[in-house]
């Protein structure tokens, strides 16, 4: 071949590949292009999300609160996917607690709270760091209902339920309790007619008097922490110094393990003859247990005397008597939202704070 020739048809070659090399070079660029814009946008939504899942909410007390919470984490979560809500419950003295050190953000109680000044560990670190007022506000509504085994049908006088507890208390405050005794429960269980023993047909009948002077006493059901349950329902009668302060009693139920409206509930189950208390709710749901009537009425009776709120508590470091800005508040007010409030308390069991 001609060498003049053939430079000639390099020469015209030569423009067309690289035409064609720049076209290869550019598609390269922009799919790599593509490729990082892409990688840089799921790093930007994953960071953002992780970002989001620190938004945490943490709510700790009342084992009958602990229901309504669980109800509304879900609906609240459902909507603000960005935030992460830990419901748990070891009672209502210690969501009180948990608040004033900040180890939680929100505190349950099923008893009053007293909205007092305090002092605040705000970083949970052992110092308290500022001074704030403690904020109640009210969820939803439940009574306490004093319940016994299904096979009676009691009536008791707030002095018979008082006199009840308080032998059971006496006779037990000093007693080895290393025997078989099922948690969470005290007392000698009402089996038959002869000696001192109690029949469920008799305490309809008997003076607080005959209940005291009885040896046997009908068994009890007690919790072991500081409970708001249990504060509500000694406001039946005049037994909660005696109740709370015995700790022989505090002790040997702890070794249950467990302190809560479920555990005590199961607990009179497995015992079976037993007096004791719960939620409605925990009542309604038990197959050994009924309700007991005080003075004649039963809970959701308008002169039932164990009515009680059901309390989310948090501190207010503004001290203006409002909730503080942050998620706390607006999950808060977000279950107090009258259409919100009706679903999550009907679906826990309690009544609303609207009708």
């Amino acid at each position: 071949m001609n060498m003049r020739k053939l430079k000639k048809q390099m020469h015209a070659v030569s423009p067309v590949v690289a035409t064609l090399m720049l076209v290869l070079v550019a598609v390269g660029s922009a799919g790599i292009l593509y490729a990082w814009q892409v990688g840089w946008m799921d790093q930007q939504s994953s960071e953002l999300a992780n970002t989001g899942a620190r938004r945490t909410l943490t709510i700790d007390g009342s084992s009958t609160v602990y229901p309504f919470s669980v109800v509304a984490k879900e609906m609240y979560e459902a909507q603000n996917p960005d935030v992460k809500i830990s419901v748990t419950y070891t009672g209502s003295g210690a969501g009180r607690e948990g608040v004033r050190t900040g180890a939680i953000d929100i505190g349950s109680a099923s008893s009053a709270t007293d909205p007092e000044s305090v002092e605040v560990d705000l970083n949970n670190d052992g110092n308290k760091d500022v001074v704030g007022t403690v904020l109640v506000t009210h969820v939803a509504q439940d009574p306490v209902a004093v319940c016994c085994d299904v096979t009676a049908n009691l009536d008791l006088t707030k002095e018979q339920l008082t006199a009840i507890y308080l032998l059971n208390l006496d006779i037990w405050t000093n007693a080895d309790l290393t025997g078989d005794y099922a948690p969470g429960t005290l007392g000698i269980t009402p089996t038959g007619s002869t000696g001192d023993e109690f029949l469920w047909s008799d305490l309809n009948s008997l003076t607080p008097d005959d209940i005291s002077g009885n040896s046997n006493p009908v068994g009890i059901g007690v919790r072991t922490c500081e409970s708001g349950t249990q504060e509500t329902f000694t406001t039946l009668g005049t037994f909660i110094e005696e109740l709370t302060g015995n700790e022989q009693l505090i002790g040997f139920a702890n070794d249950a393990g467990g302190c809560g409206n479920p555990e005590l509930m199961a607990s009179m189950e497995a015992t079976g003859n037993i007096l004791g208390f719960n939620t409605v709710d925990g009542v309604a749901g038990s197959s050994t247990m009924k309700l007991v009537k005080i003075d004649g009425s039963v809970p959701g009776d308008s002169d039932y005397a164990a009515n009680r709120f059901l309390d989310y508590i948090t501190i207010d470091l503004n001290e203006d008597g409002k909730l503080d800005p942050g998620v706390a508040q607006d999950f808060i007010e977000f279950c107090r939202i009258p259409e919100v409030n009706i679903a999550i308390a009907t679906a826990a069991g309690y009544t609303p704070l609207y009708s």
